[in-house]
Protein backbone atom coordinates (compact mmCIF):
# COMPACT_ATOMS: atom_id res chain seq x y z
CA UNK A 1 0.00 0.00 0.00
CA UNK A 2 1.47 3.27 -0.89
CA UNK A 3 -0.23 5.12 1.97
CA UNK A 4 1.73 2.42 4.22
CA UNK A 5 5.04 3.53 2.30
CA UNK A 6 4.51 6.87 2.63
CA UNK A 7 3.75 6.40 6.94
CA UNK A 8 6.80 4.67 6.75
CA UNK A 9 8.97 6.63 5.56
CA UNK A 10 7.88 9.32 7.47
CA UNK A 11 8.96 7.48 10.60
CA UNK A 12 12.32 7.06 9.32
CA UNK A 13 13.02 11.00 7.86
CA UNK A 14 15.35 12.77 10.58
CA UNK A 15 15.52 16.42 8.72
CA UNK A 16 12.72 18.47 10.54
CA UNK A 17 11.86 20.11 7.03
CA UNK A 18 11.02 16.86 5.46
CA UNK A 19 9.07 16.01 8.64
CA UNK A 20 6.92 19.15 8.88
CA UNK A 21 6.29 19.52 4.76
CA UNK A 22 5.07 15.54 4.53
CA UNK A 23 3.23 15.69 7.99
CA UNK A 24 1.30 19.42 6.64
CA UNK A 25 0.53 17.64 3.43
CA UNK A 26 -0.87 14.34 4.58
CA UNK A 27 -3.15 16.55 6.71
CA UNK A 28 -4.34 17.88 3.73
CA UNK A 29 -2.49 21.42 3.52
CA UNK A 30 -1.08 22.53 0.45
CA UNK A 31 2.94 22.49 0.53
CA UNK A 32 5.52 25.10 -0.83
CA UNK A 33 9.39 24.11 -0.74
CA UNK A 34 11.92 26.40 -0.78
CA UNK A 35 15.27 25.25 0.56
CA UNK A 36 18.99 24.64 -0.60
CA UNK A 37 20.34 22.15 -3.06
CA UNK A 38 20.79 19.01 -1.09
CA UNK A 39 17.99 19.41 1.84
CA UNK A 40 15.79 16.71 0.90
CA UNK A 41 12.81 18.84 -1.36
CA UNK A 42 12.95 15.75 -4.10
CA UNK A 43 12.13 13.29 -1.32
CA UNK A 44 9.03 15.39 0.02
CA UNK A 45 7.89 15.67 -3.42
CA UNK A 46 8.29 11.64 -3.74
CA UNK A 47 6.20 11.05 -1.13
CA UNK A 48 3.63 13.53 -1.93
CA UNK A 49 3.34 12.03 -5.52
CA UNK A 50 3.07 8.61 -3.72
CA UNK A 51 0.32 9.75 -1.15
CA UNK A 52 -1.25 11.95 -3.89
CA UNK A 53 -1.66 8.71 -6.27
CA UNK A 54 -2.93 6.53 -3.68
CA UNK A 55 -5.84 8.78 -2.91
CA UNK A 56 -6.25 9.32 -6.25
CA UNK A 57 -5.84 13.13 -6.38
CA UNK A 58 -3.70 15.14 -8.46
CA UNK A 59 -0.41 16.78 -7.47
CA UNK A 60 1.49 19.87 -9.00
CA UNK A 61 5.27 19.50 -9.27
CA UNK A 62 7.73 22.24 -10.30
CA UNK A 63 11.42 22.25 -10.48
CA UNK A 64 13.53 25.20 -11.84
CA UNK A 65 15.49 22.86 -13.89
CA UNK A 66 13.59 21.62 -16.29
CA UNK A 67 15.75 18.74 -16.66
CA UNK A 68 14.98 17.47 -13.25
CA UNK A 69 11.55 18.44 -14.34
CA UNK A 70 11.64 16.10 -16.99
CA UNK A 71 13.67 13.08 -15.24
CA UNK A 72 10.80 13.33 -12.48
CA UNK A 73 7.67 13.22 -14.99
CA UNK A 74 8.73 9.75 -16.68
CA UNK A 75 9.27 8.37 -13.46
CA UNK A 76 6.26 9.26 -11.62
CA UNK A 77 4.62 8.28 -15.09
Amino acid sequence: NRVQIVHTTLMCLHASLQRLAIEGFLKGSSVVVCAPTSSGKTLIAECAAAASFAMQKKLFYTTPLKALSNQKFRQFR
